[in-house]
């Protein structure tokens, strides 16, 4: 669905590799263009006592360290990959993660995002138990770029 909606999935959070299948120790170089396509904004909608309720999802997850939110701005589109014949979030569950993995199809870019301890539900902020919530994804717009003299 993200690629009819014209989301490019970039690759830039994973390690690259070598012809001989080594780890370089550095990411893969994509294209500004494919890095801006991949950018998704998602947002929390739910009902509070009859009232709309919405907000980024970022304002859900906090820092277990600091007990700060996850600071704001988009996700990252990846793609994601075919496992033994299956797509591999259908049979990970992985849809959208804040660690790094390949199964998922939407993750979190911002630091900390190799380890799944530093990161929890924002107890304060996030609804009851059972509480039906909407997920909405968006384009993050791009950056304006200055004119070039």
């Amino acid at each position: 669905a993200f690629a009819l909606l014209r989301y490019k999935p970039s690759r830039e959070l994973y390690f690259a590799y070598d012809e001989n299948g080594q780890n370089i120790g550095a990411a893969n170089k994509v294209p500004d263009d494919v890095k801006a396509a991949a950018r998704v904004n998602i947002k929390v909608e739910w009902n509070d006592k009859g009232q709309t309720k919405s907000c980024p999802v970022n304002e859900w997850i906090a820092d277990s360290a600091t007990e700060k939110p996850m600071p704001s701005g988009p996700w990252l589109y990846g793609g994601s990959e075919i496992e033994n014949g299956r797509f591999a979030p259908e049979s990970s569950g992985d849809i959208i993660a804040i660690f790094l993995t390949n199964s998922a199809m939407i993750l979190y870019p911002g630091t900390d995002n190799m380890n799944d301890e530093v990161w929890q539900p924002f107890a304060k902020r996030v609804p009851p138990v059972d509480t039906k919530v909407t997920l909405i994804f968006s384009p993050n717009p791009p950056t304006p770029t200055a004119p070039k003299p």
